[in-house]
């Protein structure tokens, strides 16, 4: 995630204001100070990180007196859609949405003080309505941490949810998504499927929070080169939770079909997504190495997801650089499980279709 915003974007960002405030002049929007508006709101919205994180730390040092006087020190967010369309307060929003997360799950007790603290310098979803593509992506981030810190504190999934629904908004409550956020969104997949393996006994409460805030895969639109890239980077990421959690196999294939969708015979031609196909490759067999008992059901749930073996792609140029990486991490798997190298280097050539050369 973005943690500054670089100097050579400032002015698009202003010029993205100027056109959302119905500004023409820049002279004029630098002179009415809204840009320095812009800019105290992204300040507030980043010092949450370290002050959540503080109060979960060690709550009894910052009482209601101490919140009260830190919220009037830093100012209070106004619904202002100028300071609420900047790409920068956006993604430093649910920065602090998902430090909110992780720190309710940190220190359930504390939620109320942090929660409110996140309010007043923030606000709500209701004022991140009209998200950037990187406001998107950086949703869908805070939404990978919704898993996991539901996974790590099941007793308070219902706070957690409900927290999420007031900061970040459910998923229906947003335009179609552009293909940074649709990127991002098979990204917090991986955390999902962590997730479930770790808490197979919560996996339809997990699966249930995905729908409500990642929303369920759609198939009406046509995807970019990236997000079907993506997809199989969100495959290769499941094969480890099931490694971990082979009962919970059924489970974390059904939440793939899910929110992954099907795999594409159109795939195969884009050179972006064979690429990603091979380092899922290196991905399953890592997990492999871990538990080697999963053998099965790893690679059946890889060539359901992924419409392999596909040995084809090798053709492809950039996916001819990608199976060497595949092959450095069949090195680490190796490293892992060497009694399992003849294996291991079978199915390494069965899937990229790079066979494995003798010694000359």
């Amino acid at each position: 995630m973005k943690k500054t915003i670089r100097m050579g974007a400032v002015l698009l960002l202003m010029l993205q204001v100027l056109s959302w405030t119905g500004f023409g002049d820049g002279a004029a929007y630098a002179a009415g100070g809204l840009y320095s508006e812009v800019l105290a709101q992204r300040g507030r919205a980043v010092a949450m990180v370290p002050l959540l994180e503080a109060i979960a730390r060690n709550p009894e040092v910052f009482d209601n007196a101490t919140l009260a006087s830190y919220q009037a020190t830093l100012g209070e967010f106004t619904n202002k859609a100028f300071v609420a369309r900047d790409e920068g307060v956006q993604v430093a929003h649910f920065q602090a949405c998902a430090a909110l997360f992780e720190n309710v799950a940190r220190q359930p007790e504390a939620s109320g003080r942090m929660s409110q603290l996140l309010l007043g310098t923030s606000g709500t979803a209701k004022a991140y309505m009209h998200l950037t593509p990187a406001g998107q992506a950086a949703r869908m981030e805070a939404i990978a941490v919704l898993f996991d810190a539901t996974a790590r504190q099941p007793e308070a999934a219902a706070e957690l949810s409900s927290l999420a629904a007031q900061f970040c908004g459910m998923i229906d409550e947003f335009a179609p998504l552009a293909s940074q956020g649709k990127v991002a969104r098979m990204a917090a997949l991986g955390l999902l499927f962590e997730s479930i393996a770790r808490q197979p006994e919560a996996a339809g409460q997990l699966s249930g929070i995905g729908v409500t805030f990642l929303g369920a895969y759609d198939n009406s639109t046509k995807d970019s080169p990236a997000v079907r890239a993506a997809r199989f980077a969100a495959i290769g990421a499941l094969c480890e939770p099931i490694a971990m959690q082979p009962e919970a196999a059924p489970v974390l294939v059904a939440a793939a079909r899910q929110f992954c969708g099907p795999a594409s015979a159109g795939d195969q031609r884009l050179a972006a997504a064979m690429a990603e196909y091979m380092r899922a490759v290196g991905a399953m067999l890592g997990a492999i190495a871990r538990n080697p008992e999963t053998d099965d059901l790893i690679t059946a749930a890889f060539d359901e997801l992924t419409g392999g073996p596909l040995p084809g792609a090798i053709k492809i140029p950039a996916a001819r650089g990608a199976a060497n990486e595949a092959l450095g991490a069949l090195g680490l798997a190796l490293a892992r499980n060497p009694e399992l190298k003849a294996m291991l280097e079978a199915l390494f050539t069965t899937y990229t279709g790079l066979a494995i050369q003798p010694a000359s």
